[in-house]
């Protein structure tokens, strides 16, 4: 070439192909703009409420991993290990600050309703740190819980000191009242049935159960039927097994498997449906996420929407995404 007709800094050879002009976005590019990739990286850690992707930062500056390491080294920052997403980098100061909120709304919640041991992970995360993607947030649980700032017992997310506890005349009869549940763990009897088998009030067994469901040890699929907390893990694992086969399930394939009548299977299923685990698609139900089983069937348990969380693509939610040049 013998003229030059333009020219340009590439800030971001990795840029979104949407919401360009929004103000993380033009956060990200002034950062990226810093005469260094020391100061740029320190002023993104500083800026990014979701962490940064150091696999995209080391790629836009066509580092090596024994450069970028040495510059990760460097800086201040907690670096995070999130599944299927690789490594991000906080700023300690924000790292610290978004797990105290996490802490903060179970307080909270703990002095709201006494009576509840806590709270299942996606309702946490949508009062403590509704921006943060959910693997995020999973990450920085497990650090919470590796340190014993938080504790979990089921499904339930809660703060070391708050418990539950059952009355000893009522772990006495839940021992009893659990025997019952896994003689058939699939089929367990009606509230009536163990009631009757152990010559105890019906009022008292259903509110025994209620409370033993609170501790999430069990689950109440239809009114005044019980499963345990570990047959339900089990159903919901022969449903993605069933479904990793044939992309669907089927009441009757899933009967077969489980080995109980008709009716109670497609109970089951509707069960699945209701919490979100499934959805159903015609005559057949479509497991949804199978690697979030028991968790993702209580968190929605009772009610009637069953609709999946959005998920935020990475583009959308923090520094990296589509490929493409943005320049300036």
């Amino acid at each position: 070439a013998q003229q030059t007709l333009a020219g340009g800094v590439v800030l971001d050879p990795f840029a979104p192909a949407r919401k360009v002009r929004t103000p993380a976005r033009l956060a990200v590019l002034a950062a990226l703009e810093r005469p260094t990739m020391f100061d740029a990286l320190q002023q993104l850690l500083n800026d990014a409420p979701a962490g940064v992707d150091l696999s995209w930062f080391a790629r836009s500056f066509n580092l090596r991993a024994e450069a970028a390491e040495t510059l990760y080294r460097e800086i201040p920052m907690v670096v995070v290990n999130v599944a299927g997403a690789g490594r991000f980098g906080f700023a300690p100061l924000r790292w610290e600050t978004t797990q105290q909120a996490a802490l903060a709304a179970l307080a909270a919640e703990h002095a709201r309703v006494p009576e509840v041991l806590g709270l299942e992970g996606r309702r946490l995360r949508r009062l403590a740190t509704p921006d943060l993607p959910w693997e995020m947030f999973t990450a920085l649980i497990n650090q919470l819980l590796a340190g014993r700032r938080v504790a979990r017992h089921g499904p339930w997310l809660h703060l070391p000191e708050h418990r539950i506890t059952l009355t000893g005349a009522e772990e006495k009869l839940w021992r009893a009242v659990a025997l019952l549940l896994q003689a058939t763990p699939f089929q367990p009897p009606w509230v009536r049935d163990i009631a009757r088998t152990l010559a105890a009030p019906e009022t008292q067994i259903r509110s025994l159960l209620q409370r033993v469901t609170i501790l999430g040890d069990t689950y109440e699929v239809m009114h005044d039927r019980f499963f345990t907390s570990e047959a339900i893990a089990e159903l919901a694992r022969i449903a993605s097994e069933l479904a990793a086969e044939k992309g669907e399930v089927t009441a009757s394939e899933f009967r077969d498997r489980i080995g109980t009548g008709r009716k109670i299977a497609i109970r089951i299923l509707e069960y699945f449906d209701k919490t979100g685990f499934s959805r159903r698609v015609g005559d057949a139900h479509r497991v949804r996420d199978p690697t979030l089983l028991v968790e993702r069937i209580k968190e929605n348990a009772g009610t009637d929407s069953g609709r999946r969380e959005a998920q935020v693509s990475g583009r959308d939610s923090h520094p990296g995404g589509a490929n493409g040049l943005q320049i300036r």
